[in-house]
C-alpha cells in the first residue's frame, strides 16, 4: 500500500514538474517575442545642441511606448542635464530643450525615423 503511494506521489510529481517546464518555455517564447518586436519598433531621436560655442551631440533610443532603451552621447550632457534619470523620450525632449534655451544655447531634435 505504501508502495502505490510512493509511486503515485512520484508520477503526480513528475507531471507537475512537466507541466511547469512547458509553462515557463511557453512564457519565455512570449516574453522573447515582445523584446523582438520592441527591438524592430526602436525609433532614434538625435540631440545636436550649442553652448558658448561648444556643440553636443546626444541620441536616445525608444519603444513605441516612448519608453527609453538605450541612450548616449557627449559626457557634458550626461553631467549636466542628467538625462538617464529620465524613462519616457517625450519628457527628455522638453528638459534637454528647456535646459540650453535656459542658458542662452540652442537644441535641435532631430527626430531619425521614417
Amino acid at each position: 500500500m505504501r508502495r502505490r503511494k510512493v509511486i503515485r506521489y512520484a508520477f503526480v510529481g513528475v507531471f507537475a514538474a512537466i507541466f511547469v517546464l512547458i509553462g515557463a518555455a511557453i512564457g519565455l517564447r512570449v516574453y522573447t517575442e515582445s523584446q523582438l518586436r520592441d527591438e524592430a519598433s526602436l525609433r532614434t531621436v538625435r540631440y545636436e545642441c550649442t553652448l558658448d560655442g561648444e556643440s553636443y551631440v546626444y541620441e536616445a533610443s525608444y519603444n513605441s511606448q516612448y519608453q527609453i532603451l538605450y541612450e548616449g552621447g557627449d559626457a557634458w550632457i550626461s553631467n549636466h542635464v542628467r538625462p538617464e534619470q529620465y524613462e519616457d523620450v517625450n519628457v527628455l525632449s522638453a528638459q534637454m530643450q528647456d535646459y540650453f534655451e535656459e542658458k542662452g544655447g540652442t537644441c535641435k531634435i532631430i527626430d531619425e525615423n521614417p
